[in-house]
């Protein structure tokens, strides 16, 4: 066992770090945006030595740090989306809730040590550690909701996706009716699960009403005729479909 010093000594560190020595985001550079803010700054340094010589002796570090991180987030819609005016509103809804965001991890750590000989035979050991931790803007800081209508094979990613005390509201099942479920997360996070048929009948027969006016326009993928069923089961299959696939009897 090494025993401490019998003089004080100490020492001191910082890394530092921002956007001005990192290269640009593949993200932005895709998008031709310039660097995102960043900055991380860690700091710290050490004490130690003698309280009393040879009998009692003390050890102190601390360790700080102060982490800005960007969270890129942009609103990718598809080249064949639909341009009618219901369908432009939904996107302009869309988009002020699709801006990026910056987090904070702000972090404190403490240790401070005594080693104390109290007699030839017997010593004595004391150790306090903290720790401090504040960030903001988490994903999993708030509730989240989560739209599910795909069914099987997207319902327990949903479920992993959601945040603490987050909702998910199941609305639809085209891919399979038996979804497996890991319990765990529900009751971990809160999450809640809601079930929902979407509208009544007549809100239905007030949809026909606006198609026939005119005022939606179904979304369309393709024609095709029923001679390339086939061809249309490969594209919904491989999930390349935007709207509906329509199929013709010519």
């Amino acid at each position: 066992m090494r025993r401490p010093p019998s003089e004080p000594h100490g020492s001191i560190f910082e890394f530092y770090r921002d956007r001005g020595l990192n290269a640009n985001d593949a993200i932005n550079e895709l998008r031709g945006l310039p660097k995102s803010p960043y900055h991380y700054n860690q700091f710290g340094g050490t004490a130690g030595g003698p309280i009393r010589h040879d009998r009692d002796f003390f050890f102190f570090n601390y360790d700080g740090q102060r982490n800005t991180q960007p969270n890129l987030v942009f609103l990718n819609l598809p080249s064949n989306t639909p341009t009618d005016p219901l369908t432009q509103q939904a996107i302009a809804a869309l988009q002020p809730k699709a801006a990026s965001w910056t987090r904070t991890l702000n972090q404190d750590v403490f240790l401070i040590k005594t080693d104390d000989e109290l007699t030839n035979a017997h010593r004595l050991s004391l150790r306090y550690n903290h720790q401090k931790f504040q960030g903001n803007n988490f994903e999993n800081g708030g509730p989240q909701n989560s739209v599910e209508h795909t069914g099987a094979s997207t319902f327990p990613k949903s479920v992993v996706a959601c945040a603490r005390g987050g909702r998910i509201v199941t609305c639809g099942a085209t891919d399979g009716y038996e979804a497996t479920l890991n319990l765990r997360h529900v009751f971990w996070r809160h999450l809640s699960i809601l079930g929902s048929t979407l509208a009544p009948k007549s809100c239905l027969f007030a949809i026909v009403d606006r198609l026939a006016a005119g005022q939606l326009k179904a979304v369309i993928d393709r024609v095709l005729p029923l001679a390339e069923i086939q061809d249309a089961h490969r594209v919904l299959e491989a999930r390349q479909a935007f709207g509906k696939i329509v199929m013709t009897l010519e």
